[in-house]
């Protein structure tokens, strides 16, 4: 009996594995670089020839003069390369909102925010205390970042209405006019920023 599975099971064995794992997965990268090239490849960003990020994962910016984007969970010390380069680990946040220490950080966070912001805590938007479900959301709402214009601006010498300008320089509409809200992704922004001198 098993003599006769045998032969078709190593012939059904073979088959998916050449259309699953050869043909399906070599059609979709080549179509990929074809039709979407920038998105296939991380829809890396530039400035002067070197590669500074990605549209599609946030980065911590935690200086002044700069947008900053939601909190992330990134681990720095875990792995590095046999160079000695840090490989940069993010994770989601895996504590209920209900959990003490969560409300705890979430609570600590916030009364930085609003002393850093000049806002009161309850001004303090959510999305700039609170971890994503990927702790690497690259954009941040308008209001969000409209809510740190005034620090940016004072830390670069320049106008809030001429920061104003740049986040809505740099605004997304709806997801299809439809879904979710306005944002501004938190890199390009920095990047526009860093350009005034």
């Amino acid at each position: 009996m098993f003599s006769t599975l045998w032969k078709p099971c190593i012939r059904f064995f073979i088959g998916f594995t050449l259309i699953c794992g050869i043909v399906y997965t070599g059609s979709v990268t080549i179509l990929s670089q074809l039709i979407f090239p920038d998105q296939a490849n991380g829809s890396l960003v530039e400035k002067d020839g070197v590669v500074v990020g990605s549209t599609l994962i946030g980065q911590p910016f935690t200086e002044d003069d700069h947008l900053w984007g939601r909190p992330s969970r990134l681990d720095t010390k875990t792995f590095v390369d046999e160079d000695g380069t840090i490989l940069l680990y993010a994770y989601g946040a895996n504590n209920a909102v209900n959990d003490p220490s969560y409300q705890k950080d979430e609570e600590s966070r916030r009364a930085e925010l609003a002393k850093a912001l000049d806002l009161t805590k309850e001004q303090v938007p959510d999305e700039l205390v609170t971890y994503s479900a990927s702790g690497l959301d690259p954009e941040i709402s308008v209001e969000a970042a409209k809510a740190q214009a005034k620090r940016i601006a004072d830390a670069k010498g320049i106008s809030v209405p001429e920061v104003n300008r740049i986040i809505d320089s740099c605004t997304k509409g709806k997801g299809f006019n439809l879904f979710g809200q306005e944002r501004v992704n938190v890199l390009e922004v920095n990047l526009k920023l860093d350009n005034i001198k």
